[in-house]
């Protein structure tokens, strides 16, 4: 199990063309991110699943679309779907501010679309080392790939502090925050595509069964990362998010304590991202300590407000 390295890509995107349709052609790469020449077609597999059972989802109709299955080989490691017109919600989001609004509030109604996909009992299989169904594990694999990376700051105090704090939220969450649906698994801005009427979700090459807050709490997630990689602008990144939850139907869902947990797991996954990047010069590398800073900040503030203690205690 290996988080150390540099992120390998996991998947090429090509385009073809079958008659008068614009196909988006799919190869997963053997031996990319926590994946193998065995579990390549077992992933290619789900993805043509999910994406074919959206289809047969009542809700996800009119300004709720789905990405067209047209085949897929998983022998080859490839999934064919029809080419979805529009733009990438994040280019849409930094061009338009608030007039997205719309938009996040259709992202937030997909998901709860989303999670009425019938599940079967084959849908549990897990493909995955490093991305574990047990969040406090999850975490505990990205802090020790941290301190791998030399970040003096992953102490073993901070260590036992960040996985207590994710414990305590899953241990004071209802069973109902904690149900298991469908998830998309990396539902951000960049993976959904909008054209001013229908928004589409697309690369379902991540979609398994987990936590149902965990397509919501990393949407939010990459909402605020937006604004954090560009702070010399100004992002109305609160409205945007405030509409994606009434979409979603919970509009208090961040105080949900799985949510929260959900949340530190990212600034994690986050913090492990930027440490692992190389600068290419000195702006670079003077913003990714910036981020740095910012990310051991919150990561800090989200175990204080659990466990209430002092800046003395645990220091940023």
């Amino acid at each position: 199990m290996n988080v150390k390295g540099e992120r390998e890509q996991s998947s090429v995107i090509g385009t073809a063309a079958m008659g008068e349709r614009s196909i988006f052609v799919k190869t997963y790469v053997p031996d990319g991110w926590d994946q193998s020449h065995e579990t390549v077609p077992l992933r290619v597999a789900r993805e043509a699943t999910v994406i074919a059972r959206l289809g047969g989802v009542g809700g996800l109709r009119g300004r709720l679309g789905v990405p067209r299955l047209v085949d897929h080989v998983p022998a080859l490691g490839t999934v064919a779907t029809e080419a979805v017109s529009g733009t990438t919600l994040d280019k849409v989001l930094a061009r338009n501010g608030e007039d997205c609004r719309r938009a996040v509030f259709l992202a937030g109604k997909w998901i709860q679309r989303l999670q009425s996909l019938r599940i079967e009992l084959a849908d549990y299989a897990s493909y995955t080392e490093i991305d574990p169904d047990d969040l406090i594990m999850y975490c505990d694999i990205r802090l020790r790939a941290l301190s791998e990376r030399g970040l003096r700051w992953v102490t073993r105090r901070r260590t036992a502090a960040i996985l207590n704090t994710v414990d305590s939220l899953l241990r004071a969450s209802s069973a109902t925050s904690r149900s298991r649906s469908w998830c998309h698994c990396d539902y951000s801005p960049g993976n959904i595509i909008w054209d001013g009427f229908k928004l589409t979700p697309i690369d379902f090459g991540n979609a398994r069964i987990d936590l149902e807050l965990l397509d919501v709490a990393t949407f939010v997630h990459r909402l605020e990362m937006i604004a954090l990689v560009r702070p010399w602008r100004f992002w109305p990144v609160r409205k945007w998010a405030d509409a994606f939850v009434r979409g979603y139907g919970r509009p208090n869902v961040s105080s949900d304590p799985v949510f929260q947990a959900i949340a530190i797991r990212l600034l994690l996954c986050r913090l492990l991202t930027n440490v692992r990047r190389v600068a290419q010069n000195r702006r670079q590398a003077g913003h990714d300590f910036w981020m740095r800073a910012c990310l051991k900040r919150r990561l800090i503030k989200a175990v204080r407000s659990v466990y209430g203690v002092s800046r003395q205690e645990l220091p940023s």
